[in-house]
């Protein structure tokens, strides 16, 4: 699992061995980061795992649903999208990717990987930064 907010750009730098499978969490807006993390995991053909919790209001307050949706029957076995829902009325139709409430303690160990550090990230984000730099 990757903590705080990270761009594309220092997945890109890092070997596919260095970021095995990911827990990517998010609520609201904040999907919008991990969206384009998917896009990029898409574009470049990666064969890593990657779990996308996201966490709504309502299923119609889910921002990009529709391509969410689309990723994830597009890449079967590498993709899983897990949402929960905090706000829907009584009798709404919860399933195994739409769950009700929010992001529990128990719903993170069900769906993580394993840990990354975040300080080899941070690490890995300063080098990445110096190569940057020296690239002009």
């Amino acid at each position: 699992m990757i903590a705080g907010t990270y761009t594309p750009v220092c997945l890109v730098l890092l070997p596919e061995s260095a970021i095995g499978p990911l827990l990517l969490v998010g609520g609201g807006s904040g999907v919008v980061p991990l969206r384009a993390i998917l896009r990029h995991h898409r574009a470049v053909a990666s064969a890593v795992r990657v779990r996308l919790l996201y966490s709504a209001r309502t299923l119609e307050d889910i921002i990009y649903r529709d391509e969410l949706a689309r990723m994830e029957r597009a890449n079967p076995g590498r993709l899983r999208v897990i949402h929960t829902i905090t706000r829907e009325p009584e009798g709404f139709a919860y399933s195994d990717c739409i769950r009700k409430g929010r992001c529990s303690t128990a719903l993170l160990a069900e769906l993580c990987f394993n840990v990354f550090s975040v300080e080899k990230l941070r690490s890995l984000s300063r080098k990445a930064r110096k190569l940057l730099d020296h690239l002009g």
